[in-house]
């Protein structure tokens, strides 16, 4: 499992929806809400496992750790998947950071969060 010796920067806002199963995934912001992040844009990384209405920890820059929905090697630059995983980022896809420690589908990697846009 990856190792991270320290979070990047992190707020918190409130869960809107069950995202306790989501922990580590891509989410979105609207206001003070969180959404899991769905094929595309994403505002930072969950780093809870809240439920409706909670207080869902968001790293919006900086390291943190990710889950992968394929196996992946580092210094894959990452986008944001179906369901908010992360997934490698081709083409003119938007790119969130690289991954620092790559793992093995459904295992959690490590990268520097950084919303870099298209490349």
């Amino acid at each position: 499992m990856a190792e991270l010796s320290s979070k990047g920067f992190q707020e918190t806002f409130v869960a809107s929806g069950d995202l306790n199963t989501s922990q580590f995934r891509f989410v979105r912001l609207v206001g003070t809400d969180v959404y899991l992040a769905d094929s595309g844009f994403a505002d930072g990384v969950l780093q809870n496992i809240p439920l409706n209405n909670e207080h869902a920890d968001v790293v919006m820059l900086g390291g943190t750790k990710i889950s992968l929905s394929a196996s992946l090697g580092p210094a894959i630059y990452i986008g944001c998947g179906s369901g908010g995983w992360a997934v490698q980022a081709t083409g003119e896809g938007r790119r969130y950071g690289r991954l620092i420690v790559g793992a093995t589908s459904g295992a959690y990697g490590v990268m520097y969060f950084s919303d870099i846009g298209s490349l």
